[in-house]
């Protein structure tokens, strides 16, 4: 009887080392879940916040234009002027008009307190005085347009007018940025990463011309509307700048929205493929040691792993080796301290 048994026992124990000997074995890790803004990288451009259109609030003819486009500008200073000498024709003849004007208003003045005049021809001369004034005023108001200032500090960022060249009054000459409002990156993003930012949001703007250097800013204005390709235009802030920035450096931007979720972190060993933004893994039941195929969005990615969204057990396991010749529902042994 006793040998019986010892027979049975080595053919258990013969069967359960062959059944595990065609079990293939994996090591395993535990997910990690964490709380974390979901960052958005985007690209644009550098640019001043406010853009500034000069122009002269008269017809002329362009004499002199002082500065380039990229130039930069100190309050005050002097941009362009127009040919003053038909301006100073139009002054000199508004004086000696406004001098007539008024040598007869008092000779007729004097005339009138004689009584040899109606009072009439009083009003009368008043009124042309009081229009020859005006034609004055006008003409020494044109000759001060004559010239174009910065009206702050900034950038030229478009030069529209060249010397000897006619231009008219409102015609835009200069398109200037000026310093009062900073620096800005105006990105464009979609819907559903737009709908998570706010006002404030920090970000971070990386410039390819500083060889790669990092900026501190934050969301300063967010599109009320998409434009005609769908996206939405964010203006994103720098905190600091440098005297060197231009208008159009490259830059790389990532905005981190405050709104939290949760996420859970896959290991970079344990996937086995990724395609179209979709990663494939293996979790496993440590009751049943199977293991499931599990194919979820990867929302982005870190120094080791992916991160996803989909809720996943706070304690569940995902294969790391060994993963990539298993099917799903496959039972494995795990190796266990490797």
């Amino acid at each position: 009887m006793l040998t019986k048994w010892i027979m049975c026992l080595v053919l258990f124990i013969g069967c359960f080392e062959l059944q595990c000997a065609t079990l293939k074995s994996v090591t395993t890790t535990e997910i990690k879940r964490s709380h974390r803004s979901q960052p958005v990288n985007v690209s644009g451009k550098l640019a001043r916040k406010t853009i500034v259109r000069l122009a002269f609030n008269i017809d002329g003819l362009v004499d002199k234009v002082n500065v380039q486009k990229g130039d930069v500008l100190a309050q005050g200073q002097l941009l362009a002027t127009l040919d003053s000498r038909e301006i100073r024709a139009k002054v000199q003849s508004a004086t000696s008009a406004h001098k007539t004007a008024l040598e007869d208003h008092q000779r007729i003045s004097d005339l009138y307190n004689k009584n040899l005049l109606p009072l009439s021809e009083v009003q009368q001369s008043q009124n042309r005085l009081e229009a020859a004034s005006s034609a004055l005023e006008i003409a020494a108001f044109n000759e001060s347009l004559s010239t174009i200032r910065a009206p702050m500090g900034g950038v030229v960022v478009e030069k529209l007018v060249e010397e000897n060249e006619l231009i008219k009054a409102q015609q835009t000459a200069f398109m200037i940025a000026v310093d009062e409002n900073g620096w800005i990156v105006t990105v464009e993003v979609p819907d559903h990463d737009v709908v998570r930012m706010k006002i404030g949001d920090p970000a971070t703007v990386t410039l390819s011309a500083y060889n790669s250097q990092t900026f501190d800013g934050h969301i300063s204005e967010i599109a009320g509307q998409a434009n005609a390709q769908g996206l939405f235009s964010v203006d994103v802030k720098l905190n600091q700048h440098q005297e060197t920035f231009r208008v159009g450096y490259l830059a790389s931007v990532e905005i981190l929205p405050q709104d939290q979720q949760l996420y859970s972190y896959i290991s970079l060993d344990s996937v086995v493929e990724v395609n179209q933004r979709k990663a494939k893994f293996f979790t496993i039941d440590r009751h049943s040691s199977k293991v499931t195929k599990r194919v979820l969005e990867v929302a982005f990615l870190t120094d080791d792993a992916i991160a996803v969204k989909a809720a996943m057990g706070e304690h569940e396991e995902v294969v790391t080796q060994g993963a990539e010749m298993l099917e799903d529902g496959e039972e494995v042994v795990v190796l266990e301290g490797l």
